[in-house]
């Protein structure tokens, strides 16, 4: 959402890069487009790592007025 929800004059995207960057050097993993049971089950991430965190967005877009 913000590298493409905001326009490069309000937000310079070498701030989220930035961050991003700090986050994985502290070991966090993102792995987007990844599903939860199909490509993965959740029984199998808990297991796996001391904290998961579901971000989930709409699969269907709509126009907001």
């Amino acid at each position: 959402m913000l590298r493409y929800g905001i326009p490069d004059f309000k937000m310079d995207k070498a701030l989220l890069d930035r961050r991003l960057a700090l986050l994985e050097a502290e070991g966090i993993l993102f792995q987007a487009g990844t599903s939860v049971g199909d490509d993965v089950t959740p029984g199998a991430l808990v297991y796996q790592y001391d904290a998961v965190i579901l971000a989930t967005g709409s699969t269907t877009p709509r126009d907001l007025s």
